[in-house]
């Protein structure tokens, strides 16, 4: 219901106001590869990345900025999508959509000369399970604090809807949220002249699994330290998973 109320702020305070010419601009990549195994017998060992991005912006009459994204997968198929109003209120980002998700951003962030460190473990469990979920999130500036970013999905069944429709989910799960503070440690008071260049972000997410079965929400947590001494870049990151 809160949701729903937001959406018809939101559509009103939108629809009172004209938008200026904006533009629209399309970028993408093309990454090759060659994978060799020695604990098993490869085939063809070459593969291909190739990735689409359109990305459009226009601005309200009354500052509000508006922001749009789609991307393509590996066939060119649409992949994720957002809507951003930006500056509403003069104070906060509002997106609808996905695009990742603001913990699966941060999944690994420590420096890195061609993949993440995680990319490379077959093993390896990771944070960002509600990467592939369509929510509502905000991003704002806080004094000292930094960069909050937070999302909700309503309902966390990886169905990525079209317009004027809802998932019909029958696995009965439940919601899921998140929230990603970004701190860049030479702000602060006191200790930020020698902390200058030292940025700590801290990540959190929780999920529903089942309304309906007798089951534990699924929980995830990660920290990372990550600096830089001229060209020398370090960091820390350790990641917590609790399944549910």
């Amino acid at each position: 219901m809160k949701i729903t109320k937001i959406f018809l702020a939101l559509s009103f305070l939108f629809a009172v106001s004209t938008a200026n010419a904006g533009e629209l601009t399309v970028t993408g990549s093309m990454e090759a590869s060659y994978t060799s195994e020695t604990d098993r017998t490869t085939g063809n060992p070459l593969g291909m990345d190739r990735e689409l991005k359109f990305s459009g912006s226009t601005e309200l009459d009354n500052g509000i900025t508006v922001s749009v994204m789609q991307d393509t997968n590996d066939n060119l198929g649409y992949g994720n999508s957002k809507i951003t109003f930006g500056g509403v209120a003069g104070l906060v980002d509002i997106y609808v959509g996905t695009d990742g998700s603001e913990l699966d951003a941060i999944d690994d962030i420590t420096p890195n000369a061609y993949e993440e460190a995680n990319a490379l473990s077959g093993t390896y469990k990771d944070v960002g399970g509600l990467a592939n979920e369509m929510g509502i999130g905000v991003k704002f500036e806080v004094p000292f604090l930094g960069t909050v970013k937070a999302q909700h999905i309503p309902n966390v069944d990886g169905t990525k809807n079209a317009d004027n429709a809802a998932s019909g989910s029958t696995d009965a799960n439940g919601s899921g949220n998140e929230l990603v503070v970004i701190t860049p440690l030479g702000g602060l008071p006191v200790v930020g002249d020698v902390l200058d260049g030292f940025t700590l972000t801290a990540g959190y997410a929780e999920e529903e699994m089942s309304q309906a079965a007798n089951t534990t929400d699924r929980y995830e947590g990660t920290v990372a330290l990550t600096g830089a001494f001229g060209n020398f870049k370090f960091g820390y990151q350790k990641e917590v998973i609790d399944e549910g």
